[in-house]
């Protein structure tokens, strides 16, 4: 058993909770990836810079170009860093002096249990 940062909804945070889930063994044409923090928020870290810098390039680079998108009001996500920029440079000219910040410093099993 693992605890883990789940949602069963879309929403804000507050529809995350905590919970048991069982760890998966990977079958034999699978295999286990271990996600590390450390370069999720460095990632995060250049995206901020680059928004709040007004920056495309610096934002697309830091996006997959298959990336998808789930943007508060809008129906349905975005897919591609395409769609992702022009809703950016829309957003932009809405909000023009918006920023902003990454706080996450901690990784997901950090947050759930308390350990590194």
């Amino acid at each position: 058993m693992a605890r883990a940062v789940r949602f069963d909804h879309y929403g804000d945070r507050g529809v995350l909770y905590i919970a048991d889930v069982d760890v998966p063994s990977p079958l034999s044409d699978e295999v286990t990836v271990e996600v590390r923090t450390a370069h999720l928020l460095e990632l995060m870290k250049k995206g901020d810079d680059a928004f709040n810098a007004h920056d495309f390039a610096g934002m697309n680079a830091v996006h997959h170009p298959d990336m998808v998108a789930h943007i508060t009001g809008n129906p349905t996500p975005l897919h591609g860093r395409v769609a992702h920029a022009a809703a950016m440079e829309q957003f932009f000219h809405m909000f023009p002096t918006s920023t902003s910040r990454t706080t996450h410093t901690r990784s997901s099993s950090e947050a759930a249990t308390g350990q590194p």
